[in-house]
């Protein structure tokens, strides 16, 4: 199995001292993915799954999602915002079997990958003005497949 994903946002931020936290006010995403899967078992299979989507979003009072959560003991970046609109990404997918024939399938979803839904960031991410940081991680999906994950970041602070 072949996978990239790639997952990018920007988004506008503030500091709630309520929550004492930093809040997303608005955000625009954007979503890519394909997929290619090929095996043998006992007959061949093939298929390809690609998907890709935008979206724009302003959060009104009380349900700005948290993105930057400042604990005693840590500083946690969130990296999943949950979005107002759940299905707004468009997916199709071709499968093939050998002897099967073939079969196609289009679906809306929100955005699909092996992503950790929060990070506790580092003394060096942090500054007084900015957040700023790359992580590099190895990932394994459902289906056993290694992969590499990078993650990149930037917040200016006000």
């Amino acid at each position: 199995m072949q996978s990239e994903i790639i997952y990018q946002t920007s988004e506008e931020i503030e500091y709630d001292p309520i929550q004492k936290a930093y809040v997303v006010k608005s955000m625009t995403a954007n979503y890519s993915m394909n997929q290619t899967m090929e095996g043998q078992m006992v007959i061949g299979i093939q298929g390809t799954t690609s998907g890709s989507g935008s979206l724009r979003e302003t959060y009104g009072e009380g349900e700005h999602p948290i993105k930057i959560l400042e604990k005693p003991s840590e500083t946690i970046l969130m990296l999943q915002t949950e979005t107002k609109e759940k299905k707004w990404a468009n997916y199709h997918q071709t499968a093939s079997a050998e002897f099967a024939g073939t079969e196609s399938e289009s679906w809306q979803d929100g955005p699909t990958g092996f992503w950790p839904k929060n990070i506790a960031l580092t003394k060096e991410e942090i500054k007084s003005d900015r957040i700023k940081g790359r992580r590099v991680m190895q990932t394994t999906s459902e289906f056993g497949t290694k992969g590499e994950l990078v993650i990149e970041f930037e917040y200016e602070l006000k």
